[in-house]
């Protein structure tokens, strides 16, 4: 029989232990983010320079646990009230200056960090081309005071592995252009007991590169380098609205 105990916990953190001899697990120790409920999200936007080139958005700060001086390091928080796509707004927001509508962020999906902790890391990008960018708000403390965001068209200065698994999934073109479509679909009510059950076609064709989530009462569905395709769960009959939009 699995059992999990709590070995020690606080608001910010939990270590927690497993033992479940059926699947030959004897005391697996790991840690859980208990202020965000073992869920954070991680952003790295881009934008195309005036030369044509992709540029990304970085982030200079200091991080206790990695040293004393400045790291460079994606944009990242932990989701707030289980919405991790308005938590990657504010967060833009509050990080990098950029205000933008939700629709405009595109979902890449979730990954591990380690072995240790059983944090899911919520992936995202946007396009910023063009996009003005405003003073930072940060959230009032001392670290996050002293850190900024800036553009650079080289990610190999990131000590953030986050940063790697964010520009690996972007699928960029020999022209040096992301081609990508997302779909955000507001519902009144959400219950979808498993993801990608019962699915239903918006149009004829299907890849199999199209991927969807949950977020509040909006459903993401995010594709990358083809058409719209996206399939939506059987149980979304109460949409209140959806829409497409394209980019290169």
């Amino acid at each position: 029989m699995k059992k999990i105990e709590t070995l020690y916990e606080n608001k910010w953190l939990s270590l927690k232990k497993i033992t479940d001899p059926d699947n030959d697990v004897d005391g697996y120790i790991y840690s859980h983010e208990t202020r965000s409920n073992g869920k954070i999200l991680s952003i790295l936007p881009y934008r195309n320079n005036k030369d044509g080139k992709i540029e990304y958005l970085l982030r200079k700060e200091v991080t206790p646990s990695w040293g004393d001086e400045e790291k460079i390091s994606s944009i990242t928080g932990g989701v707030e009230d289980n919405d991790h796509l308005t938590t990657a707004q504010h967060e833009l927001k509050e990080e990098g200056g950029y205000s933008v509508d939700k629709n405009e962020l595109s979902f890449l999906g979730t990954c591990f960090g380690t072995k240790s902790t059983d944090t899911v890391y919520y992936l995202y990008t946007i396009d910023l081309t063009d996009k003005k960018q405003e003073k930072a708000t940060g959230d009032g403390s001392k670290l996050e005071s002293k850190a900024h965001c800036f553009w650079s068209d080289t990610i190999k200065d990131a000590v953030d592995p986050f940063v790697y698994v964010l520009y690996n999934k972007l699928d960029i073109n020999k022209n040096n252009k992301m081609e990508k479509t997302t779909i955000i679909i507001r519902v009144k009510k959400i219950n979808l007991s498993e993801k990608g059950s019962k699915t239903e076609s918006i149009d004829d064709k299907k890849h199999d590169n199209s991927t969807f989530e949950i977020s509040g009462n909006y459903l993401i569905i995010t594709e990358y380098g083809s058409k719209v395709s996206a399939r939506i769960p059987y149980e979304l009959n109460k949409v209140v609205s959806w829409g497409t939009k394209t980019s290169k």
